[in-house]
Protein backbone atom coordinates (compact mmCIF):
# COMPACT_ATOMS: atom_id res chain seq x y z
CA UNK A 1 0.00 0.00 0.00
CA UNK A 2 2.87 2.36 0.81
CA UNK A 3 6.28 2.79 -0.82
CA UNK A 4 6.28 -0.26 -3.10
CA UNK A 5 9.60 -1.49 -4.40
CA UNK A 6 10.36 0.26 -7.67
CA UNK A 7 12.86 -0.58 -10.38
CA UNK A 8 14.35 1.25 -13.31
CA UNK A 9 13.86 -0.12 -16.78
CA UNK A 10 16.94 -1.65 -18.34
CA UNK A 11 17.29 1.18 -20.87
CA UNK A 12 15.73 4.59 -21.48
CA UNK A 13 14.82 5.88 -24.90
CA UNK A 14 17.45 7.60 -26.99
CA UNK A 15 17.53 9.63 -30.18
CA UNK A 16 17.94 7.81 -33.49
CA UNK A 17 21.69 8.23 -33.30
CA UNK A 18 21.74 6.54 -29.89
CA UNK A 19 22.44 9.71 -27.90
CA UNK A 20 20.47 10.87 -24.88
CA UNK A 21 17.93 13.63 -25.27
CA UNK A 22 19.27 17.11 -24.58
CA UNK A 23 16.47 17.94 -22.14
CA UNK A 24 15.64 15.68 -19.20
CA UNK A 25 11.90 16.41 -19.56
CA UNK A 26 11.88 14.01 -22.52
CA UNK A 27 12.05 11.18 -19.99
CA UNK A 28 9.00 12.19 -17.96
CA UNK A 29 6.67 9.37 -19.04
CA UNK A 30 9.28 6.66 -18.54
CA UNK A 31 10.34 7.97 -15.13
CA UNK A 32 6.69 8.33 -14.06
CA UNK A 33 6.08 4.69 -15.01
CA UNK A 34 9.21 3.49 -13.22
CA UNK A 35 8.14 5.39 -10.07
CA UNK A 36 4.63 3.90 -10.37
CA UNK A 37 3.14 7.39 -10.78
CA UNK A 38 3.89 8.38 -7.19
CA UNK A 39 6.15 10.85 -5.44
CA UNK A 40 9.15 8.86 -4.24
CA UNK A 41 9.42 11.06 -1.13
CA UNK A 42 5.91 11.52 0.35
CA UNK A 43 4.38 8.55 -1.56
CA UNK A 44 1.37 10.50 -2.88
CA UNK A 45 -0.11 9.04 -6.07
CA UNK A 46 -0.92 11.25 -9.05
CA UNK A 47 -4.57 10.14 -8.86
CA UNK A 48 -4.73 11.13 -5.18
CA UNK A 49 -3.99 14.75 -6.01
CA UNK A 50 -6.51 15.01 -8.82
CA UNK A 51 -3.97 14.43 -11.56
CA UNK A 52 -1.79 17.31 -10.33
CA UNK A 53 1.34 17.33 -12.41
CA UNK A 54 4.45 15.88 -10.83
CA UNK A 55 8.00 17.08 -11.31
CA UNK A 56 11.12 15.29 -12.40
CA UNK A 57 13.56 15.66 -9.54
CA UNK A 58 17.30 15.30 -9.99
CA UNK A 59 18.04 12.87 -7.18
CA UNK A 60 21.61 14.15 -7.19
CA UNK A 61 21.02 17.89 -7.70
CA UNK A 62 22.12 19.28 -11.03
CA UNK A 63 23.72 22.26 -9.27
CA UNK A 64 26.18 19.88 -7.63
CA UNK A 65 26.33 17.29 -10.42
CA UNK A 66 25.82 19.11 -13.74
CA UNK A 67 27.07 16.09 -15.67
CA UNK A 68 23.95 14.19 -14.48
CA UNK A 69 21.41 16.82 -15.56
CA UNK A 70 20.08 14.83 -18.53
CA UNK A 71 20.87 11.37 -17.20
CA UNK A 72 17.54 9.56 -16.79
CA UNK A 73 19.10 7.29 -14.16
CA UNK A 74 19.38 10.35 -11.91
CA UNK A 75 15.71 11.30 -12.29
CA UNK A 76 12.84 10.45 -9.94
CA UNK A 77 9.21 11.53 -9.78
CA UNK A 78 8.38 14.03 -7.05
CA UNK A 79 5.36 16.14 -6.19
CA UNK A 80 6.02 19.87 -6.65
CA UNK A 81 6.25 20.58 -2.90
CA UNK A 82 8.71 17.78 -2.14
CA UNK A 83 10.79 18.79 -5.14
CA UNK A 84 10.83 22.42 -3.99
CA UNK A 85 11.72 21.56 -0.39
CA UNK A 86 14.45 19.10 -1.35
CA UNK A 87 15.88 21.75 -3.66
CA UNK A 88 19.63 21.25 -4.12
CA UNK A 89 20.39 19.92 -0.64
CA UNK A 90 22.99 17.18 -0.75
CA UNK A 91 25.15 15.79 2.05
CA UNK A 92 28.29 14.63 0.25
CA UNK A 93 30.27 16.13 -2.63
CA UNK A 94 31.32 12.69 -3.89
CA UNK A 95 27.76 11.71 -4.79
CA UNK A 96 27.11 9.58 -1.71
CA UNK A 97 23.45 9.95 -0.77
CA UNK A 98 23.96 9.77 3.01
CA UNK A 99 26.61 10.82 5.49
CA UNK A 100 25.37 8.51 8.23
CA UNK A 101 23.02 11.10 9.70
CA UNK A 102 21.69 13.33 6.94
CA UNK A 103 20.88 12.66 3.33
CA UNK A 104 18.45 10.74 1.17
CA UNK A 105 17.39 7.18 0.47
CA UNK A 106 17.67 6.24 -3.20
CA UNK A 107 14.25 4.70 -3.87
CA UNK A 108 15.58 2.61 -6.74
CA UNK A 109 18.37 1.06 -4.70
CA UNK A 110 16.72 0.60 -1.31
CA UNK A 111 13.23 -0.20 -0.06
CA UNK A 112 11.78 2.85 1.64
CA UNK A 113 9.74 0.71 4.04
CA UNK A 114 13.06 -0.24 5.63
CA UNK A 115 13.37 3.43 6.59
CA UNK A 116 9.79 4.59 7.18
CA UNK A 117 6.78 3.32 9.10
CA UNK A 118 3.28 4.72 8.52
CA UNK A 119 0.97 4.93 11.53
CA UNK A 120 -2.84 4.83 11.52
CA UNK A 121 -3.04 8.61 11.23
CA UNK A 122 -0.93 8.64 8.04
CA UNK A 123 2.22 9.94 9.76
CA UNK A 124 5.60 8.83 8.54
CA UNK A 125 7.83 7.68 11.37
CA UNK A 126 11.57 7.20 11.11
CA UNK A 127 12.91 3.67 11.48
CA UNK A 128 16.53 4.51 10.71
CA UNK A 129 18.68 7.34 9.45
CA UNK A 130 18.49 9.38 7.28
CA UNK A 131 14.68 9.13 7.16
CA UNK A 132 14.13 11.68 9.95
CA UNK A 133 16.27 14.15 7.98
CA UNK A 134 14.01 13.59 4.95
CA UNK A 135 10.83 13.93 7.03
CA UNK A 136 12.03 17.25 8.45
CA UNK A 137 13.56 18.71 5.28
CA UNK A 138 10.65 17.93 2.97
CA UNK A 139 7.88 18.25 5.56
CA UNK A 140 6.73 14.74 4.67
CA UNK A 141 4.12 14.88 7.44
CA UNK A 142 2.47 18.06 6.20
CA UNK A 143 -1.32 17.89 6.72
CA UNK A 144 -2.25 17.15 3.11
CA UNK A 145 0.09 14.16 2.93
CA UNK A 146 -0.99 12.77 6.31
CA UNK A 147 -4.61 13.02 5.20
CA UNK A 148 -3.95 11.30 1.87
CA UNK A 149 -2.05 8.42 3.47
CA UNK A 150 -4.74 7.98 6.17
CA UNK A 151 -7.52 8.04 3.56
CA UNK A 152 -5.69 5.37 1.55
CA UNK A 153 -5.56 3.12 4.64
CA UNK A 154 -9.23 3.68 5.41
CA UNK A 155 -10.29 2.88 1.84
CA UNK A 156 -8.20 -0.30 1.83
CA UNK A 157 -9.73 -1.41 5.15
CA UNK A 158 -13.24 -0.62 3.88
CA UNK A 159 -12.76 -2.65 0.70
CA UNK A 160 -11.30 -5.59 2.65
CA UNK A 161 -14.29 -5.57 5.04
CA UNK A 162 -16.70 -5.28 2.10
CA UNK A 163 -15.14 -8.36 0.46
CA UNK A 164 -15.41 -10.27 3.74
CA UNK A 165 -19.10 -9.36 4.14
CA UNK A 166 -19.83 -10.19 0.52
CA UNK A 167 -18.23 -13.61 0.91
CA UNK A 168 -20.29 -14.33 4.02
CA UNK A 169 -23.55 -13.15 2.44
CA UNK A 170 -23.05 -15.59 -0.40
CA UNK A 171 -23.08 -18.47 2.13
CA UNK A 172 -26.13 -17.36 4.15
CA UNK A 173 -28.61 -19.32 2.04
CA UNK A 174 -26.87 -22.56 3.02
CA UNK A 175 -26.98 -21.87 6.78
CA UNK A 176 -29.70 -22.68 9.28
CA UNK A 177 -32.18 -19.81 9.71
CA UNK A 178 -31.38 -19.30 13.40
CA UNK A 179 -27.69 -18.82 12.53
CA UNK A 180 -28.64 -16.35 9.79
CA UNK A 181 -30.70 -14.34 12.28
CA UNK A 182 -27.67 -14.12 14.57
CA UNK A 183 -25.32 -13.06 11.77
CA UNK A 184 -27.54 -10.41 10.12
CA UNK A 185 -27.11 -7.74 12.86
CA UNK A 186 -23.35 -8.35 12.84
CA UNK A 187 -23.21 -7.89 9.08
CA UNK A 188 -25.36 -4.79 9.38
CA UNK A 189 -22.92 -3.31 11.91
CA UNK A 190 -20.05 -4.13 9.57
CA UNK A 191 -21.78 -2.24 6.76
CA UNK A 192 -22.12 0.78 9.06
CA UNK A 193 -18.37 0.52 9.74
CA UNK A 194 -17.65 0.56 6.02
CA UNK A 195 -19.81 3.64 5.57
CA UNK A 196 -17.95 5.37 8.40
CA UNK A 197 -14.53 4.48 7.00
CA UNK A 198 -15.44 5.84 3.58
CA UNK A 199 -16.91 9.00 5.11
CA UNK A 200 -13.62 9.64 6.91
CA UNK A 201 -11.43 8.78 3.91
Amino acid sequence: MYFPKIARRTAYKTKKNGERYATYSAYYEEIAEDCQHRCVYCDVLVVEVGGESMNLDHFRPKNHFPELENDPCNLVLACPKCNQLKSDWWPEKDGTAQDGLNGFVDPFNEHLLDYFRIDEGGNLESLRKPSQYMIDLMALNRPTRRHIRRARSLRAAAFALFDQINAEISTLSTRPSDEVLVRLPILSDALVSIRQMLAEA
